[in-house]
């Protein structure tokens, strides 16, 4: 039985509430039997997580004033009225698991405040005492849930089974007394990891624990002492599991915007994720086809949504100018307003202003430039190079070339696009981009997998051979599958003009790599960008 359909059995066992009878909980226990043993999973899971050291970018970062002391001293107090304390009042408790619980819970806790952000060491901290409560027989759902997120995620396990502890944690954790915020990442995660499973089918029980996170995060943002980087974190990422679904996306934004502009009017974020909803509100109404294909009621919706979005954005900016991504959207509401240039300009130049690594700013000033909107090929590919011979940008920007030059690739019918890699002016670009970067940073590990693409493409045999002994564990994903990979590999050996090179290879190369099977907890976007071509194949959420 395939993977994605013994999963979807098991959830079909499940009571509509979440609440198992005895019989249908024997019923699961036999289908994870024939899960365990139907030999249909055989990739290991993900790796220990590979946090950047340094920051690529903080443009994304959510928390818009994490230096602020008295911030972070209430997003803490708040997690850990929401984790460990809240574990004392309704957790399942014992003595024999109840001090690594506890643990766990407070290195959580202190990992989600802005004064644990990106630190391995609660990281390990989390996942060593979860792994401990776990083997004292602990049956906390908050715990099976950080297990499954911190310990299952990291050992040999199929995407599908930790499907299936994710779906498990989130059904019971749903049912229980904790706070409704947890309940709401509990069930994203689920759905996220089930829509990894899927692939690009979208099964009915992913839509229902979107359902569950949309209900819950509204529950959550009633309560106004929620931190507003909380708050912010919690709408982003809900957002941006349900960006390719208008009408969920519509739906959820409606369900919050009251709550958000009762309890936090005054709060930038507010009016930043005002501004991102009318933005897409504004795309819907014009729709993705030609410009000729777009009726007059479609561009007056479309203008009017996207006045609504500048003035929210506007507002944003005024409350809080230090936010590096208010400028990033207004760039994008310009993309459709089609006022000009200089327009566009003076908002990159505030983001760059707050943000020099602010690669999200760079990204939509390259995509301003595309010949289909408002520059040319030349425009882009000059402003890419920019991107890499800067001396103030840093983080991710220098790789806005390489996306140049994806960007036009694309231009192109897809039979015409490998010969574009091989053009003798497109593998220069590439190197700067790459080799920019790794000097800006040195522990970006995860992006070798994106520059050994980029070398297959343009057939430059020898730097390939350099860098699939960096690769580390292999998202066999990312290259099309392992036959893919490993077709890649040999082209490498067999092309490869340096006999060190085959040696190498023949060492490294072919040892069995282990497979990125699972999103979590990699990344802001665990799912979506799991063997994406545009992120690294290992980031980091916390929640």
């Amino acid at each position: 039985m395939k993977p994605r359909i013994l999963l979807l059995s098991l959830l079909a066992v499940m009571e509509p509430a979440g609440k198992l009878s005895k019989g249908r909980y024997i019923s699961i226990l036999v289908l994870v039997g024939l899960l365990l043993f139907s030999g249909c999973s055989k990739n290991p899971s993900a790796p220990k997580d590979a946090v950047q050291t340094s920051p690529i970018s903080t443009a994304s970062s959510t928390t818009t004033d994490g230096g602020n002391r008295e911030a972070g001293s209430n997003r803490l107090a708040w997690n850990l009225r929401t984790l460990p304390e809240a574990y004392d009042k309704t957790g399942s408790k014992n003595h024999a698991w109840d001090e690594p619980a506890r643990k766990a819970l407070d290195g959580f806790a202190r990992l989600r405040s802005a004064e644990g952000r990106g630190d391995e060491t609660l990281s390990q901290l989390v996942a060593t005492n979860c792994a401990a409560a776990v083997a004292a027989g602990c049956d906390d759902p908050m715990i099976a849930y950080l297990n499954a997120r911190y310990v299952l995620a990291s050992r040999e396990i199929s995407g599908t089974e930790l499907a299936y502890a994710l779906t498990n944690a989130a059904e019971k954790l749903v049912g229980s007394g904790y706070p409704t915020v947890r309940k709401f990442y509990a069930a994203l995660r689920a759905a996220e990891q089930l829509k990894f499973v899927a692939g690009t089918n979208t099964p009915p029980e992913v839509h229902r624990f979107r359902r569950i996170a949309v209900s819950n995060l509204k529950q959550a943002l009633d309560d106004r002492t929620m931190p507003i980087q909380e708050v912010d974190d919690a709408c982003g990422d809900m957002f941006r599991a349900l960006e390719l679904n208008s009408a969920a996306y519509e739906e959820s934004y409606r369900g919050i915007e009251k709550l958000l502009f009762k309890n936090w009017p005054e709060e930038s974020v507010s009016w930043l994720l005002k501004g991102k909803f009318y933005l897409k509100y504004a795309w819907m109404a014009r729709g993705s086809g030609y410009s000729d294909s777009v009726t007059e009621e479609g561009w007056k919706l479309m203008r009017e949504r996207l006045e609504v979005a500048e003035e929210a954005l506007n507002h944003a900016w005024k409350l809080n100018p230090r936010d590096a991504r208010i400028p990033v959207v207004m760039i994008d509401v310009e993309l459709g307003q089609g006022r000009g240039r200089q327009f566009m300009e003076t908002w990159f130049q505030r983001g760059m202003a707050v943000d020099t690594n602010n690669y999200d700013a760079c990204q939509v000033k390259r995509n301003y430039l595309e010949p289909k909107w408002y520059g040319s090929a030349g425009e882009m590919l000059a402003f890419g190079r920019e991107c890499v011979h800067s001396k103030e940008w840093g983080g991710r920007v220098p790789l806005v070339l390489s996306d140049a030059h994806e960007a036009l690739a694309r231009y192109l019918n897809r039979p015409d696009r490998p010969a574009y890699w091989k053009r003798p002016e497109v593998w220069p670009d590439i190197k700067s981009s790459f080799d920019r970067f790794f000097q800006l940073n040195p522990d970006a590990v995860g992006w070798y997998h994106n520059y050994a693409l980029f070398a297959y493409r343009c057939e430059q045999w020898e730097k390939l051979n350099e860098l699939v002994p960096k690769l580390g564990r292999v998202n066999f994903d990312y290259f099309g599958g392992k036959d893919e990979y490993e077709k890649m590999v040999r082209l490498a050996r067999e092309k490869s003009r340096t006999p060190d090179g085959n040696r190498e290879l023949n060492a490294v190369g072919f040892q069995e790599p282990r497979i990125d099977a699972n999103p979590v907890p990699n990344d802001r976007q665990p799912v979506s960008q799991v063997g994406s071509r545009s992120k690294p194949k290992t980031e980091r959420t916390e929640n």
